[in-house]
């Protein structure tokens, strides 16, 4: 858990808030390039955005799995390719830090994905589901 006490009568807003702004500055600069978000808009989002460390090799998403999440890469990058039936690897996209990334079709359509997301090295996401966001 990443929230720890209160300084709500300091600051008028709480530790939690200020802990979960803190772990995802580079999300929160990053959305705002997007468009204006007020300071309620992101108190609702933050407490959504989870984190997650991937090691070199793990896959983010794996073919047949629903891309059911929002990815930002916090540090590290990532490889989103499919496997022809000749068995050939073919790049789609590589993401580095700061990116966002998801497969498109899988998030959208929420159906099995033809495609994989591999980390190419040991990185750092940040992400939020698809439930979260329609809450």
């Amino acid at each position: 858990d990443y929230y720890i006490g209160s300084d709500e009568a300091v600051t008028g807003r709480s530790t939690k808030f200020l802990i979960k702004l803190t772990m995802f500055e580079k999300v929160l600069d990053s959305v705002s390039r997007i468009g204006p978000f007020t300071e309620k808009d992101i108190e609702i989002v933050a407490p959504k955005i989870n984190i997650s460390n991937c090691k070199e090799g793990s896959f983010l998403l794996e073919k047949g799995e629903i891309c059911d999440c929002f990815y930002f890469i916090e540090s590290g990058s990532f490889r989103h390719f499919y496997i022809t039936e000749s068995h050939e690897e073919i790049n789609i996209d590589l993401a580095i830090e700061g990116d966002w990334l998801l497969d498109h079709k899988s998030f959208t359509s929420r159906k099995p994905s033809q495609n994989q997301i591999l980390a190419n090295e040991d990185s750092v996401v940040n992400y939020i589901t698809i439930d979260a966001l329609h809450e």
